[in-house]
């Protein structure tokens, strides 16, 4: 039963490993040591790590930089402390003088004298499965305002934002594609 068990595993290897040259070599070494022969392959605890990768991997797909809609803009998503925030990386507008473009829109008097260049405009995103990100706020630096957002994708290449006020029925939708 042990041999069946780890062929079977070794199958699951090779899949991801896409190399048979490695196999002989696990093969000697496992198959035909004697604590292999005298305890079970415990399959269940390696069982549960494999879908545990899974559900970090297709999680963490937005990490990353970020065009806006209009490219105007990006955006590096990154995860800090199991949420997901994003950050201002490049911005197309410019001031005429060379001058920083500063966040003059927002409410805080005291912020708006920060750079908008490098400003966090994605707060505190979780992961609610189902390729979709919740519970977080995006900034608008044009407009100084802020929104409840949810983030959501079809595939790692594009992410839909939707910005609202109460619940995401009376909100707006903008695309951003990855970027490099």
């Amino acid at each position: 039963m042990e041999k069946f068990v780890f062929t079977a595993l070794l199958s699951i290897l090779l899949r991801f490993s896409g190399s048979i040259s490695t196999l002989p070599s696990i093969y000697n070494s496992v198959i035909k040591t004697e604590a292999l022969a005298t305890k079970p392959f415990p399959i269940e605890k390696y069982s549960i790590r494999v879908m545990t990768v899974t559900t970090v991997n297709e999680a963490d797909i937005i990490l990353g930089t970020w065009l806006s809609e209009h490219a105007d803009g990006k955006i590096l998503i990154y995860k800090n402390n199991g949420k997901y925030f994003g950050r201002l990386s490049w911005i197309k507008r410019r001031n005429v003088d060379g001058s920083p473009v500063l966040d003059v829109k927002n409410p805080e008097p005291a912020k708006q004298k920060e750079k908008v260049m490098g400003l966090e405009i994605l707060k505190g995103f979780k992961y609610a499965g189902g390729k979709t990100w919740n519970g977080g706020f995006i900034y608008d630096p044009l407009s100084g305002k802020t929104y409840s957002c949810r983030i959501s994708t079809d595939n790692s290449i594009k992410i839909k934002i939707r910005g609202f006020i109460g619940i995401p029925l009376f909100g707006r939708s903008t695309f951003w594609t990855r970027s490099n």
